[in-house]
């Protein structure tokens, strides 16, 4: 058993920068706090390097590490690393997803400048549920190895390919190579959500308070609305993704 006693140690270290430059660190790993997680990181299939157990819990976890690599803290280095108030004393470090060479299918998602990053991590489970077969992050969203987005996604990075910083103009070689149409939400859209016609469609996300961006809005496809029958001025983005998405798999 190993104990990790000083935050000078190099796997500390690497958690404390991993945690400060999200996708600018060069470290091939991510790290992951919390025990439903660190459940679900070990579930989807990722390549994990170490579990991370702060000294006092390790008897709470003995279950978990028994036929696995780990190391044991001490609760001071812990609170270091931790990224919650209440922490439950246990983490995981494992290799970012690789995403493979495309192949598009029927349906992809494209998100253009999402902020907040409990919206991305919901919106990345809802596509995964969708049966979306890639995403497309286009700069200027939320960095996808946020602590908070890779929190809220629930180990759900893992089970889709997911392409950062793209450009409009990669998207727009994409959408030609695959014989995609690019779906817009729009309160004058032309088709409901539930009447969109049968298709192979890339569907666009924009931001929460503006919307698309114009790069989007310029692209030749279809408009779609949502309509809202009580008295609000839209729908959370994550929400209107998960309508959008059902209503064309409908």
């Amino acid at each position: 058993m190993v104990l990790i006693t000083s935050i000078e140690n190099k796997i500390v270290k690497e958690i404390l920068e991993i945690k400060r430059k999200g996708k600018k660190s060069k470290s091939p790993l991510l790290f992951f706090e919390g025990y439903r997680l660190v459940e679900d990181i070990l579930k989807s299939g990722a390549k994990v390097e170490k579990l991370i157990i702060r000294e006092g819990d390790l008897g709470k976890y003995r279950h978990i590490i028994q036929d696995k690599n780990y190391v044991i803290v001490t609760d001071k280095v812990f609170k270091e690393i931790s990224g919650t108030v209440n922490s439950q004393g246990i983490g995981l470090l494992a290799y970012k997803p690789l995403p493979p060479e495309l192949n598009l299918g029927t349906l992809a998602l494209a998100v253009d400048g999402v902020q907040d990053p409990g919206n991305l991590g919901t919106i990345i489970r809802t596509a995964v549920a969708a049966g979306v077969n890639s995403l497309f992050l286009l700069k200027g969203t939320v960095d996808l190895y946020n602590e908070k987005v890779l929190r809220s996604t629930m180990g759900a990075l893992y089970k889709i390919p997911i392409y950062l910083d793209m450009e409009i103009e990669d998207l727009k070689e994409i959408i030609d190579k695959y014989s995609l149409t690019p779906v817009k939400t729009s309160v004058h859209g032309e088709y409901l959500y539930n009447s969109i016609p049968k298709g192979k469609y890339l569907v666009f996300v924009g931001n929460e308070g503006n919307g698309l961006s114009q790069r989007v809005e310029n692209l030749p496809g279809i408009t779609v609305k949502i309509p809202l029958y009580g008295d609000i001025e839209s729908l959370n983005v994550a929400v209107a993704t998960g309508i959008v998405l059902y209503g064309i798999r409908g």
